[in-house]
């Protein structure tokens, strides 16, 4: 498997611009979490933030960690995949007092498969990205009262397939959740100015 994670590490189509190297200078947290995340979207892995402090932070990959429960095995309801399976890619920063960070270590092996299609990335936290317009034309569609099988359907042609899309069904789903929420407190306060 390491054989087939240094063959993905070094794929000709990724830029040597998005390979972090250890001493490269950030202004911002924001500026070097987003830098590593264009590397993990094109290496084909997520990320998420972890031991974030004054002094140094952490971007690790979303399979670190160990699973835990606090169910016994007899008593579960269904088998369900494992998540965390102790991932030790991470990228370490050292935080300067002006807010600037400096990568003090790196470390690039995988113990898991990466994905490699944009299709199964577009389904990670770390590279989603829903345009504000995008939302706001949901809302509207919804308004209408446009089925939700007709917005995917709409919002799929209209960016060229689902993994140009930047979210998947279940995300318009909860914007449509938070539209109603929202509609719903608006009128409550309406209703306490009357």
């Amino acid at each position: 498997m390491k054989k087939n994670i240094a063959k993905n590490m070094q794929a000709p189509e990724l830029p040597k611009n998005l390979i972090p190297i250890v001493g490269q200078h950030f202004s911002t947290f924001d500026e070097a979490f987003k830098f590593y995340n264009a590397y993990a979207k094109h290496t084909g892995f997520g990320l998420k933030r972890s031991q974030r402090n004054t002094y140094r932070s952490y971007i690790r990959c979303t399979r670190e960690g160990k699973y835990t429960t606090s169910v016994r095995d007899g008593e579960r309801q269904r088998d369900r995949a494992r998540k965390k399976i102790g991932c030790k890619a991470h990228m370490g920063l050292k935080v300067n007092g002006d807010g600037g960070c400096i990568i003090k270590s790196m470390h690039f092996e995988h113990n898991h498969q990466l994905s490699l299609s944009l299709s199964m990335l577009v389904l990670l936290h770390s590279h989603k990205r829903v345009n504000p317009t995008l939302q706001d034309y949901i809302k509207d569609l919804q308004l209408s009262n446009v089925k939700h099988v007709n917005i995917m359907s709409l919002l799929t042609r209209l960016s060229g397939g689902r993994d140009k899309l930047g979210c998947h069904n279940r995300d318009v789903l909860n914007m449509k959740a938070k539209n109603t929420r929202k509609e719903s407190a608006d009128d409550v306060q309406i209703l306490f100015k009357l």
